[in-house]
C-alpha cells in the first residue's frame, strides 16, 4: 500500500538522494547541501517535499514550493528505479504524489500550481494532464554573451525612473498588468495574477535591487516597466520581465529596454545577460536575435487552476 506525505527527518537524505539522483556524484551533494541550506533559512520548507513509500522502501518524491506569489511551484515526481522497471506501479506512485500536490495546492488556497518539463513528449506530461494540469506555454531560454562585441543598433532615449517600494509601486504593478493585454508572450496566463502580485513573485528571482527595475516613460506618461536580477552565482544578469502598455507599443521602447538591461550589465561586469520568451512570440524573438541573443534550453510550462472563478480579470481602464 502507497503513503504519502511530508518528508520525515528520517526519511530526509534518502529523499534528497533520489530528488537529485540525475545529476553527477559532486553536484548532487552541492545540491543536497543547498537544499539544507535553504531550510536553514526559512526559504525551504520540508513540508513541501512530498514522499511516496510502501511498507519497506522509499518509491518516488516530489518537490513543491509556495512562491511569493501565492503560486505552487512543482517538480516532477521522481520515481525509484525499482519502481520504474513496473510501468503499472510508476504511474500509480506518480499519480499519488500529484494527487497530494493538487490536495495542498487546495488545502493553501493557492490560485495556481506549475510545473516545467524540460522534454516532451515524455510520461510525465500524461501524469500532469491526469491531474489536473493544462499545457500553457512552450518557453525558450535565451542568453546573450557580453564578453563578444555586440551587433550596431539604432540607439533611443527614452526618460527611466528607478523602483522606489511603497513610493511609485502602484505604478509599477498598474504598468505590468497592463502590459499583459494583448501581449503575445504567454497570452494563457494573462488574468492568472494581479501586477502587484506579479512583482512579488519578481522580487524573489536572483538578487533584487531597486535600481535593476525600472519603469519607461513616453510623451510624459508611463509606458514600458523592465524588471532586471542579478546571478552572481552565474556571472549572469536575468531580464526577468519586460512589458509595454498596448498604446504605446510600435514605437522602439522594447528594443530600447533591451539596449538599456544589456548596457547596464555589461556596466555591472557580468558576462551574460539571460531571459524566457514564449516559443511562439516570433516578434519578442526576432528583437533578441538583432542583439545576438541564442537559445540554450526549451521548456514546457503546466498549469493547474485552483478555481477558474478566482481568475483575476484585468481592469480595462
Amino acid at each position: 500500500m502507497l503513503t504519502v506525505s511530508s518528508v520525515t527527518e528520517a526519511d530526509r537524505q534518502d529523499a534528497l538522494a533520489l530528488l537529485f539522483e540525475h545529476l553527477p556524484p559532486a553536484e548532487k551533494s552541492d545540491q543536497a547541501a543547498m537544499a539544507d541550506a535553504l531550510a536553514e533559512e526559512g526559504e525551504l520548507s520540508w513540508e513541501g517535499l512530498l514522499t511516496a513509500r510502501d511498507e519497506h522502501r522509499l518509491l518516488g518524491v516530489c518537490l513543491t514550493v509556495i512562491q511569493a506569489d501565492r503560486s505552487l511551484g512543482v517538480w516532477i515526481p521522481v520515481i525509484a528505479s525499482s519502481a520504474r522497471r513496473i510501468p503499472t506501479l510508476e504511474r500509480a506512485i506518480a499519480a499519488a504524489l500529484l494527487q497530494e500536490v493538487v490536495s495542498r495546492q487546495d488545502r493553501f488556497d493557492l490560485p495556481f500550481a506549475q510545473c516545467l518539463l524540460e522534454e516532451t513528449p515524455s510520461p510525465a506530461e500524461r501524469w500532469l494532464i491526469n491531474a489536473g494540469f493544462e499545457q500553457m506555454a512552450e518557453l525558450s531560454f535565451l542568453h546573450c554573451d557580453l564578453t563578444q562585441p555586440l551587433p550596431a543598433v539604432p540607439h533611443q532615449s527614452f526618460e527611466s525612473e528607478v523602483f522606489q517600494p511603497g513610493v511609485n509601486e502602484a505604478r509599477f504593478a498598474a504598468l505590468v498588468e497592463q502590459s499583459y493585454r494583448n501581449s503575445l508572450d504567454c497570452p494563457k496566463f494573462t488574468g492568472l495574477r494581479t501586477g502587484a502580485e506579479a512583482l512579488k513573485s519578481h522580487r524573489t528571482t536572483g538578487e533584487f535591487r531597486p535600481e535593476m527595475w525600472r519603469l519607461f516613460r513616453s510623451a510624459e506618461s508611463d509606458a514600458g516597466v523592465l524588471l532586471c536580477a542579478d546571478h552572481p552565482d552565474l556571472d549572469a544578469w536575468e531580464l526577468a520581465y519586460m512589458g509595454v502598455r498596448p498604446e504605446a507599443r510600435g514605437r522602439g521602447l522594447g528594443r530600447a529596454m533591451v539596449v538599456f538591461a544589456i548596457e547596464a550589465a555589461k556596466n555591472a561586469g557580468r558576462k551574460q545577460l539571460q531571459l524566457a520568451v514564449d516559443s511562439v512570440n516570433r516578434y519578442a524573438k526576432d528583437i533578441y536575435e538583432t542583439f545576438g541573443f541564442t537559445e540554450h534550453a526549451h521548456r514546457t510550462v503546466y498549469l493547474r487552476r485552483r478555481d477558474a472563478s478566482h481568475q483575476h480579470v484585468l481592469d480595462e481602464s
